[in-house]
Formats: structure tokens, sequence, C-alpha cells
């Protein structure tokens, strides 16, 4: 796993939380397609509970099978930066298929992310939030292709940047996994907050979300605090600042929504609607 040059304070124990989060955020994923979906509100919860609960025990598999093989792996390969690589490299063809394996599970990540921030913007344009264009779809195929268009080079320009202008590979690797990773886990304390608030809005509040968002909050907050503030700079707190750096541009834009078209983020989550056919299983269009 890609990791940063850190201590042993809380600080440095913090930022690997926060990496730790890479091995499962983007189950939530699921939740941008509800609209797509057919009985999203079936389908969708199905899916954000299984995907982690799965991946977590694929993990903690993966994990006894690494330690099993290292335990007499010689000192050359432990201090290796991909010892499992090399490991397997001594072994026919297994280096290949861990290749492609790897690759192909990059790969996936890359296309749940991209559809992920695709449909975000595309419900901000159709809230208003965003220019209105990026919330419209393809004539035959009904996909936010607008959306995907702005999305994808965006994605893609930032590591190919940073390659262009002299950063080593592995560098590059590590320095976007950790930005995104604490921007997923800003964003899971953001909907922690909000998602209580968002049910009472509906009046759907009931004890349980809101004592679980307090906790989640709660407990993101420390993590994110900890990680930002009491690393070392190697341990990640520079890339903090350029986390920090990048929501500059989010934060200004709603703070002009906020005096210019305050109504606008008030329409924000309201665009959808569930239906029947969306929850009941033996609905007509089920």
């Amino acid at each position: 796993a890609p990791v940063v040059d850190g201590d042993a304070r809380w600080g440095g124990l913090a930022v690997g939380v926060v990496l730790g989060v890479v091995g499962f955020m983007g189950f939530e994923s699921a939740g941008t397609l509800g609209v797509e979906a057919q009985r999203p509100l079936v389908a969708v919860p199905r899916a954000v509970l299984w995907t982690p609960a799965v991946a977590g025990v694929l993990f903690l598999g993966a994990t006894a099978a690494q330690v099993v093989l290292l335990r007499q792996a010689p000192l050359e390969v432990l201090m290796s930066p991909v010892p499992v690589a090399e490991l397997a490299g001594t072994v026919g063809g297994v280096s290949k298929a861990l290749d492609v394996g790897i690759a192909a599970s990059f790969f996936a990540c890359v296309t749940g992310s991209a559809n992920a921030l695709a449909r975000v913007l595309f419900s901000m344009g159709r809230e208003g939030v965003l220019p209105s264009s990026l919330g419209r779809t393809h004539r035959r195929f009904g996909t936010p292709h607008v959306a995907m268009g702005l999305a994808l080079p965006l994605l893609v320009a930032v590591p190919v940047g940073c390659l262009l202008a002299g950063a080593g590979a592995r560098t590059v690797l590590t320095g976007t996994l950790t930005v995104s990773a604490f921007g997923y886990v800003l964003a899971y304390l953001l909907v922690s907050v909000a998602a209580p608030l968002f049910l009472r809005r509906i009046g759907e509040l009931t004890p349980a979300p809101l004592a679980g968002g307090l906790v989640a909050a709660v407990l993101w907050l420390l993590v994110l605090g900890m990680a930002l503030v009491g690393a070392s700079w190697g341990g990640g707190r520079g890339l903090s600042l350029v986390f920090g750096l990048a929501l500059l541009p989010g934060v200004g834009w709603v703070a002009w929504l906020r005096l210019r078209h305050p109504g606008r983020l008030a329409r924000v989550g309201v665009y959808d609607e569930a239906t029947a056919d969306r929850v009941l299983t033996g609905s007509p269009a089920a």
C-alpha cells in the first residue's frame, strides 16, 4: 500500500487511518446511480452495505496471505517497496498475474470514482448550483455526458501534469491517494452532519440516524484534525496543505452562491423524489 514517511506520534497514526480509508473508499458511489437504477431504495442500500463487508473479508484474507508469504522472505525482498511482487517474480507468471489484477483494480476504482463525480456534477447542474449545461444527458443513452466530459480530463490532468513536472511515479501515486483520502474523510464528515439535518428537513428524522451521524462526525473530525495538525511534513501535513488549497475554489463558489443566489443552495438534494416502484419489490415497474 502507498505510504508516506512519518513518525510514531498520534498525527502519523491519524495519517495512516486516513490512508486506510483508501481501501474502503468508493463503496458509497452506488448512491450516485440511484436515479438510474431499478428500485434504488432497495438496491443502493444493499450495495452500500455489502460492498465494504465483502471488501473487508478480501483484505483480511490478503493480509493473512501476505504475512505468511513474507515470514521467511529474504531481507532484500522485505526492503523492497513492492515485496509481494518481488517474491511472486520467482514463481512463474504469478508476478504478471498480480500486475493484471492490480491494473484491473485501479481501472475499476477510476471508473467508479469518475462515474460518481460525473453524477454529482450532473445533480448540481440540475439544481442550479453549477452551470445548467452539466445537467444535460445524452439523447440516446441518457447518460450525463457533459459532466463526464468535464470530469475525466480533470482527473487525468492532475497525475499526468505531476509526471511531466518531473515527479516520480511512486511519489505521484502516494500524493494523489493521500490527498484524495483527505477528501473522502472530509466528505464522510460532512455527510455525517448533513444526513440528520436533511432527514429533519423532510420530517423523517429518527433517533438512530441522529445518534449515528453525531458519533461518526465526531470520529471523522478527530481523525482529520489529528492528521492535518499533528503529523510532520513528511508524514502528511504537506499534502494536507495541498488538500486545503484544492478546497478553496469550492468554498469560494459556495460563498458566492450564498450571497447572490441563496435559493439555489436551498434546492440541493431535492430534484429527485421516491416513488413506489423504486421501493416495492412487487410493483409493476420492478
